[in-house]
């Protein structure tokens, strides 16, 4: 397999990709903001390369970079995204999540990527922070080796879902618990990134 730094030169090739579109994106995620008076917010870091958003209740944004494992916040108004968590020496920071009842701030965290057939593969952290501090919460490595944490979505019972791109598969975080549980695994998951539920299901 590939090393991280191979991996960090793969992600480098789309890192001038990801921050042609961070613009459009950034304004996309502040359309659903109304307190957010801003239409571009750009990182403070010239590494940063965003690649997955989430809006606070209070419309504070919330930017993943995929290239320097870092998590930049903006409050309304801000047209500058200052650091707000450090998860160096890891690689890369690929899902963020606001998840507003439990006042958490969800993210996928990188230790490394490999190439491993049409995918990368790697070895993801579930994380979780404090949505106000930043303050981490938990810690738990995906299960299975290969995987690739990638998003997540809230379910009707304030469960956390987290897709294991590289997998196929998705995993589940119940209410009070610290341990991640398989919901499902099948190959028609494959590559499986964006997840939501639809009236409840």
């Amino acid at each position: 397999g590939l090393d991280k730094d191979i991996s960090q030169a793969y992600l480098a090739k789309q890192g001038d990709f990801m921050k042609r579109i961070a613009t459009a994106l950034l304004a996309l995620a502040l359309s659903a903001a109304p307190a957010f008076s801003q239409t571009s917010v750009s990182p403070t870091s010239a590494n940063a390369a965003p690649e997955s958003m989430a809006v606070g209740p209070d419309g504070t944004l919330y930017i993943g970079s995929q290239l320097d494992a870092r998590i930049y916040r903006a409050r309304p108004g801000q047209a500058t995204a200052e650091q707000f968590i450090d998860l160096r020496p890891s690689a890369f920071v690929l899902g963020v999540y606001v998840d507003a009842p439990s006042r958490t701030l969800y993210a996928c965290e990188m230790i490394s990527m490999d190439r491993g057939g049409p995918l990368l593969k790697g070895a993801g952290v579930f994380r979780s922070f404090d949505l106000a501090t930043g303050a981490p919460k938990l810690r738990i490595p995906l299960p299975e080796a290969g995987n690739i944490c990638n998003d997540f979505t809230t379910g009707p019972d304030g469960s956390i879902y987290v897709a294991d791109t590289s997998n196929a598969q998705i995993f589940r975080l119940r209410p009070g618990a610290s341990t991640l549980e398989k919901v499902i695994q099948n190959s028609a998951l494959y590559g499986v990134d964006g997840l939501t539920f639809l009236n409840g299901q």
